[in-house]
């Protein structure tokens, strides 16, 4: 985030090459032309996974990211794809 400095009580990194540690996961929800330059700092960041969210990508970006060493996802939003995985919350009241 380019205009912030925190974010909910979250420090915020002006990009990927930025963050002290290794990155798991970047979820990208940006325009394509953005995307392209995050796909590049994942690279150089040695992130393990890019998600890349519905209109986050063109022909050219997944071009890009088949040739990445990182793995990447498209075409799947990653909320759901993590609801469907989590198990099941207890309800309340029930042990």
């Amino acid at each position: 985030n380019l205009r912030e400095d925190t974010i909910a009580g979250q420090r915020v990194y002006r990009s990927l090459l930025d963050v002290p540690k290794p990155v798991d996961i970047v979820d990208v929800v940006t325009p394509p032309e953005v995307t392209r330059k995050i796909l590049e700092d994942a690279a150089e960041a040695g992130c393990g996974l890019v998600w890349l969210q519905d209109g986050t990508f063109d022909d050219a970006v997944l071009e890009q990211a088949n040739t990445a060493p990182f793995k990447t996802v498209h075409h799947a939003c990653i909320m759901v794809v993590a609801r469907s995985q989590a198990p099941p919350s207890p309800r309340a009241g029930r042990s």
